[in-house]
């Protein structure tokens, strides 16, 4: 802008005459550095030199040496940037908008501001929590774990240790067999997070379904919950495998013993003779003279040989009939 000279005015008795006032303006942004011509301090600028932006007060060659982003010289490698780059309370106001590091709150809130123990937080450099979170599965160590302070998730992480169950270990995890308290839950059984059952070696008869239980870590056998379950089968007469070896009862052999209990329709010594036909039970009340199956013999075997014998005649009466000549 050109220069204007006040024209001189008659002098009033009295009072002193004025005197002509130099109202040049070449400094539009207030930063006293003026748009040339008219730049220097002949002019009226504070400093002499090319105000390259003279609407922003921020962008002058006055900041030469101090903010290179914002000196009106970009061949010294700085120029000014979109929005700023780093946070730190050191680092110069790259997006020569008159805000620094924290203050910057839509590029810098939550961002580190002095070397990773300070957060920029509402526009100032707060002591507050960044999340810890060294095995990188989401979850923190408390007090600095939660969204607020950086972590994916809420929620305190009982293994943050990436030597240790690291990133299998934490409050969003599955509790699987393997030592560990994976979802950080005491209260939860080791191993009840798997996704499928893990069967008992032994399948036959009363053990079909049963499963293993979760041991220090590792799955292994577990029959203390089936009911009737004997190894080594002590009862050979009941209707059960008892030792679920899918075989014959006690291997199909007779033991021996007391049977303690005439009465009861069971072997009770295994010594495949039951009640009265146990020659234990001779005199015994509940085995009165002339009972069917005298003592020391069991009449459930003579039943079955004969009717073996009768298929075998059967058999025979056929293949006979099949001989006969015709005529």
């Amino acid at each position: 802008m050109g220069h204007r000279t006040a024209l001189p005015i008659s002098p009033v008795p009295g009072r002193a005459s004025r005197v002509p006032v130099r109202i040049d303006r070449a400094d539009v942004d207030g930063d006293g550095y003026g748009a040339c011509p008219g730049c220097d301090i002949a002019n009226g600028c504070t400093f002499n030199g090319d105000d390259c932006d003279d609407f922003d007060g921020n962008i002058n060659p006055g900041n030469d040496g101090t903010n290179d982003y914002c000196d009106c010289d970009d061949l010294d490698g700085f120029t000014q940037q979109a929005s700023e780059i780093s946070c730190l309370l050191t680092s110069p106001d790259e997006d020569c908008d008159g805000l620094e590091d924290c203050e910057e709150i839509a590029d810098c809130e939550n961002q580190d501001c002095f070397g990773g123990v300070n957060t920029c937080q509402g526009g100032a450099c707060l002591a507050m929590p960044i999340c810890t979170d060294n095995d990188g599965d989401g979850y923190g160590v408390c007090p600095n774990c939660d969204t607020t302070s950086g972590c994916v998730f809420n929620g305190d992480d009982c293994d943050d240790d990436i030597a240790q169950c690291g990133d299998a270990c934490n409050p969003g995890a599955s509790d699987y067999c393997d030592g560990w308290d994976n979802d950080c839950n005491a209260g939860t059984a080791d191993g009840s997070g798997d996704p499928f059952p893990h069967f008992n070696s032994k399948q036959a008869d009363i053990c079909a379904g049963s499963t293993q239980s979760c041991v220090a870590g590792v799955w292994v056998d577990d029959y203390s919950g089936i009911a009737n379950y004997e190894d080594p089968e002590a009862n050979c007469i009941d209707a059960f495998d008892n030792d679920c070896d899918g075989g014959l009862n006690c291997g199909g052999l007779c033991a021996s013993g007391t049977e303690s209990d005439c009465g009861n329709g069971i072997d009770d010594d295994n010594d495949c003779l039951t009640d009265c036909a146990d020659p234990e039970c001779t005199g015994d009340p509940a085995c009165p003279s002339g009972t069917s199956g005298a003592p020391g013999f069991d009449m459930t075997w003579l039943n079955i040989l004969v009717v073996e014998l009768l298929v075998v005649m059967l058999s025979a009466a056929v293949v006979f009939k099949g001989m006969k000549p015709a005529g």
